[in-house]
């Protein structure tokens, strides 16, 4: 390809030859100019000749694309809004079986190590806030955050329920073994009459040992037993008159003796407080009282035992 210049003076002409790329290569610039000038042209002559309903299409969907895109992020927030209401409920329900936790641990006397409900819940941490933070604070929270606390929370709450099982079969336990344990007096109303020990035997006058603590009351007042247990005697025993004796699974034996009736038999299950007898002068006995006893493989004194205060039911 040849382009030829013409010089105005002296009518002189000069010629510069291009090669064959050059030749292609501006002639398909020239096509795309007017291939672009066809495009504007025809997007002009199609707004202003009617064509608008095709924008308006564009723009519809546009907005249609918008309103599906605030949907979801109402949605996310909403199942946000959803997971922290849920998040609050457990946190309470874990204080409260930690609050019940702690009583029962209290109660049974036990190490706060072996069951600790004095843990946090859930581990928290991160950044220092930032400053002009976003008022809508839900988009700043990670549902899959969200999730795993949740999970971490109902976690707690099963470990803190498998606890309280324990606990409560430990308490149940404890409570059972303290019903058995000797505590308080066999009878309502009255005043010892006699003590534990050697003392002046009412009858000989001779110093000889008394192996349990005499209680002085009305006569056909009723008589307690102090703890819970099985009766292994119930009827008359030399020098004892009518006479109660019973086992309490745990060591200890109580009598009760010189009663003027035997409510119970041999056999029967009684519970702290039961009447077992009606007090009377039976046996060896100066007057209505009941003689009282607590075994423990021997004798031993009940004085300590008659001081403490069963625990309520």
């Amino acid at each position: 390809m040849n382009i030829i210049f013409y010089r105005r003076k002296k009518g002189h002409k000069d010629s510069v030859q291009l090669s064959s790329w050059w030749h292609y290569t501006i002639a398909g610039l020239l096509l795309a100019s007017v291939a672009v000038v066809v495009i504007v042209a025809g997007y002009l002559l199609g707004v202003t000749w009617g064509h608008a309903p095709i924008i308006t299409l564009w723009e519809e969907d546009l907005a249609y694309q918008y309103r599906q895109l605030e949907i979801i992020e109402n949605h996310h927030t909403a199942e946000i809004d959803s997971l922290s209401h849920k998040i609050g409920l457990l946190e309470g329900q874990v204080t409260q079986l930690s609050a019940l936790g702690n009583k029962l641990v209290a109660l049974a006397k036990i190490k706060d190590s072996e069951f600790n409900f004095t843990k946090k819940t859930v581990p928290t941490g991160g950044r220092n806030p930032q400053k002009n933070v976003a008022k809508d604070h839900t988009k700043h929270f990670s549902i899959q955050d969200l999730k795993k606390d949740l999970s971490h929370l109902q976690q707690v709450i099963r470990e803190r329920e498998n606890q309280l099982v324990l606990l409560d079969n430990l308490y149940t336990r404890l409570d059972a073994e303290l019903a058995t344990i000797p505590m308080g007096r066999p009878v309502k109303k009255g005043w010892i009459s006699s003590y534990y020990g050697t003392r002046k035997d009412p009858f000989t006058g001779r110093r000889q040992f008394h192996h349990g603590m005499d209680f002085a009351t009305k006569k056909n007042s009723s008589i307690y037993t102090v703890a819970g247990g099985i009766v292994t005697y119930a009827g008359p025993k030399a020098g004892f008159g009518k006479m109660v004796e019973v086992d309490h699974r745990n060591g200890y034996v109580t009598r009760y003796a010189h009663c003027t009736k035997v409510i119970v038999k041999k056999g029967d299950a009684v519970k702290r407080g039961d009447v077992v007898a009606v007090v009377g002068s039976t046996g060896r006995s100066t007057g209505p009282h009941v003689h009282f006893e607590i075994l423990r493989g021997s004798s031993i004194n009940p004085l300590k035992y008659t001081k403490k205060t069963p625990p309520k039911d």
